[in-house]
Parts: structure tokens; C-alpha cells; sequence
């Protein structure tokens, strides 16, 4: 499933950010739930959504 993600932005030209990686890498290992990885992903775009309005 990650390969597939980062594959996928790859061919569109997008660099995968540290930030993903590193939640891939907790999920892999499984520190984190795939819903956890999610959570993590979704709060994070959010912020990042939410401050930029600010």
C-alpha cells in the first residue's frame, strides 16, 4: 500500500514528503494502526489548511 502511494506521486513528478515516510515507517513496524496513520496524516493537512487561512 505505501509502495503503491509513493509510486504513484512519483510518476507524477511529486517528491514523498519526510513527513510521510516517517508515519509509513511507524505503520510498517507497527508502532501505529493503519487508522492511526490516517488520524495522523489528516490532523497534520488539516493544521497545515488551517493555518494557512490564518
Amino acid at each position: 500500500m505505501w509502495a503503491t502511494s509513493i509510486g504513484l506521486q512519483q510518476v507524477d513528478g511529486l517528491q514523498t514528503s519526510q513527513f510521510l515516510l516517517k508515519i509509513a515507517i511507524r505503520h510498517i513496524e507497527g508502532e501505529i494502526t493503519i487508522d492511526e496513520a490516517k488520524q495522523i496524516i489528516d490532523d497534520y493537512y488539516d493544521s497545515k489548511k488551517h493555518n494557512a487561512v490564518d
